[in-house]
């Protein structure tokens, strides 16, 4: 369902001995027209979509407070998608990318050297479709092949300089995203806010 945010905890990032960590989270992985059709990217990312009508049948013995606060969560989980969504739209759109082959850069940031069969079922692609992602990618200089080290029948798919470079930018802006939202907690109310966003992401 909903994901929050990219993988940018990597201490690669921030630094070993940085003392910042953030807790691991997960990408979810939308397919997109390639990256040279940007006007047809931010078109498709920007446009609105119907707000999902929650199906009222579980909360038909529920008391009204309750179900108040099943669609208060839920409309505040889609004003979360929705600009999770427009972020990475953005981010994809200024490093000249897709969104999925942003979230091959986060991938391969956060892992390290993957094969390309490991990539495309991280991303949910096919093996064609991972195959000539890799080479846009290739192409746009983010990513090189490397020889697979004990497997002479595959490659490993590794960050360039440039990747590298476009993986920090990501990691960056995600810092900055979480860093505004967290100078306008509480730390009275961090603990309690924390706990109940991992009690609803446990239920996704």
């Amino acid at each position: 369902m909903i994901q929050l945010f990219t993988n940018c905890h990597n201490p690669t990032f921030w630094g070993a001995d940085s003392g910042f960590h953030l807790p691991k989270l997960g990408v979810t992985t939308q397919h997109t027209a390639p990256a040279h059709h940007h006007s047809t990217l931010k078109r498709s990312a920007m446009t609105p979509t119907a707000t999902p009508r929650l199906d009222p049948s579980p909360l038909s013995h529920a008391g009204e407070e309750f179900e108040g606060r099943v669609r208060a969560i839920a409309t505040a989980l889609q004003t979360i998608d929705r600009e999770q969504r427009r972020v990475r739209a953005a981010l994809a759109q200024d490093l000249g990318v897709s969104i999925s082959e942003l979230l091959a850069v986060v991938a391969l940031g956060q892992n390290g050297d993957l094969t390309p069969k490991w990539l495309g079922e991280e991303l949910g692609v096919t093996t064609s479709a991972m195959t000539a992602m890799i080479d846009r990618l290739e192409k746009g200089g983010l990513v090189f092949r490397v020889p697979h080290p004990t497997d002479r029948r595959s490659v490993l798919v590794r960050l360039t300089s440039d990747g590298e470079r476009a993986r920090d930018r990501i990691y960056r802006r995600y810092l900055d995203i979480i860093t505004s939202a967290a100078s306008r907690i509480s730390v009275d109310t961090e603990r309690q806010t924390l706990d109940d966003l991992a009690t609803v992401a446990s239920a996704l």
